[in-house]
């Protein structure tokens, strides 16, 4: 999945050691930070402030925010770049109740 314009992604794979062949994820941002999981991205992304993000990392950060850095939700955050839904909310009037028995 696509991240920010400007960032990339590189998977390089263990070559020696108890764990030769293992993949690993590094994530670089737009200035050249090497971010080695989604949490360091996560922090990355807060620490640079509203101010400091654009557009696309601010929806990615938002969906960080929202799912969590342990699960792959983050690429619903690849284009397009719009804004997360809200779940809706159901404010029920005194006769929504009756027609439940309520």
């Amino acid at each position: 999945h696509e991240v920010p314009a400007g960032w990339r992604v590189t998977q390089e794979t263990r070559q020696t050691g108890a764990t030769a062949g293992v993949m690993d994820k590094y994530f670089f941002s737009r200035d050249g930070y090497k971010l080695r999981s989604l949490v360091d991205v996560w922090r990355y992304l807060t620490q640079l402030g509203a101010e400091g993000r654009d557009a696309r990392e601010e929806t990615w950060l938002r969906t960080l925010n929202r799912y969590g850095t342990d699960c792959k939700h983050w690429a619903v955050a690849c284009p397009p770049p719009t804004d997360l839904p809200e779940a809706p909310i159901f404010h029920p009037t005194a006769e929504d109740l009756e027609d439940l028995g309520a």
